[in-house]
Parts: structure tokens; sequence; C-alpha cells
């Protein structure tokens, strides 16, 4: 194998993670996890955490999914033509509302799932922000050499899906949900009073006395 099959080889394998289940999936279970749990009774700790990660569970799959309904509106008004589709004139071939995957070029999809994950990721978590933008970065390179999209289709798709978080994010800010809106125009994320630091104790405490409980039950005598 050559060394240009090698490093596309490498893409095609990276590129796979620009599509948005593998991690909507696991998000989705777990926020309707979240929601049958809070049916019950907990301490006030407990419910406080069980609101709190998951509304910010919510922001993420709704900061990903907005946008991505948006790309693929998007893809099919203006039906670019992909990189080597037979007959096709290039970047500026346009056929609208073609319903095949070939003339869905821009923007990228997979690269909007990416920034869109991303940045949502970031704004709750500033801190690691070159960590979470690396993976962007590393999809939407791969949706190139793969000859998926030009690079053009790239930067659209990350365009579109940082702009369309950070407008789902500042509609949250308006509204206290998740972030909440500073003097000077900043936005930050909404901290409840000691959830964080408590979530993992609070639980801890509440297995044990359900574990308490039950050692405590009395034990039916087993028959001969």
């Amino acid at each position: 194998m050559s060394y240009d099959d090698s490093v596309r080889g490498f893409f095609y394998w990276v590129t796979r993670y620009g599509k948005a289940d593998w991690f909507l999936w696991p998000l989705g279970l777990t926020l309707l996890a979240i929601l049958i749990a809070s049916g019950f009774e907990w301490p006030l700790k407990v419910r406080a955490a069980l609101h709190h990660w998951g509304a910010r569970i919510a922001f993420i799959i709704a900061a990903v999914a907005i946008p991505g309904l948006a790309t693929s509106l998007l893809k099919l008004v203006v039906g670019r033509a992909r990189p080597g589709v037979e007959g096709s004139h290039g970047i500026l071939d346009v056929t609208t509302f073609a319903l095949g995957a070939d003339f869905q070029s821009f923007p990228s999809g997979h690269t909007t799932n990416a920034i869109t994950l991303a940045v949502a990721l970031t704004v709750l978590w500033p801190r690691y922000w070159a960590f979470f933008l690396s993976f962007p970065i590393i999809i939407g390179t791969s949706r190139v050499m793969v000859l998926d999209h030009y690079p053009s289709d790239v930067m659209g798709g990350w365009l579109l899906g940082a702009v369309g978080v950070l407008w789902i994010r500042n509609w949250c800010a308006r509204r206290k949900l998740v972030f909440r809106p500073c003097p000077g125009g900043r936005v930050v994320r909404r901290r409840l009073p000691h959830v964080e630091s408590a979530t993992w104790p609070a639980l801890r405490d509440t297995a044990q006395s359900l574990l308490t409980a039950a050692a405590a039950m009395p034990q039916s005598r087993p028959r001969d």
C-alpha cells in the first residue's frame, strides 16, 4: 500500500465520526434516563443535579440538531455537485432541489455536526476549547481528503454550525436556561450552587442509604 493510500485510508476511518448518531443516541438515552429518574423522590441535591445535567444535555442535543436540519435544507436549496460527479462542471455546478446526494455538497453535513458538537462543548466548558475545536478541523480535513467535498463546503459547514450554536446559546441565555447574560454582552454558563461538587457525593449517599435499607429488611427463611 502506498503512502497516499495509507493517508486516505486514515481519513476514510476518521470521517465516519462526522456522523452525529454515535453521540446523539447516547446523549438522547441519557436524557431519557434523567427524565425518568426525575419522576422519583430524591434528596434535594440529587434532584438539582438531575435538572442541572439534563438541561446541559438537552442544550447539546438542540445545538447539534437544529443547525443540522438547517444544513440539510440548505444542501437541497443550493444543490452543488460533489467533486468528481460525472458530467459536472466543477465548483459552480448546481442543481437546485436535487434529491440525490451527488448534488448536496454545500455545506458539509459532517463538518456541521463536528463544529456544533465542539462549539456546544466549548461554551459549556471553555477551558478545553483547543481540544474540542481540534475535532471539527480533523473532520473537515477528512471530508476534503476523501474527495466528498470542496474546501468551501467545509468552511460553510463550520460557519453555519458555529453561528447556529451561538444563536441557540444566546436564546437560552435570554431565558436563563443553562446560560446567563453578563454586563458587557458576555454570556456565561449558569452554575447552580454546590451542584457540581455535590452531585457524586449526593448520589453515593443515596445509594448507601438504599443498600442499608435493603440489608435491614427481614429475610425470609428458606423452606426445606
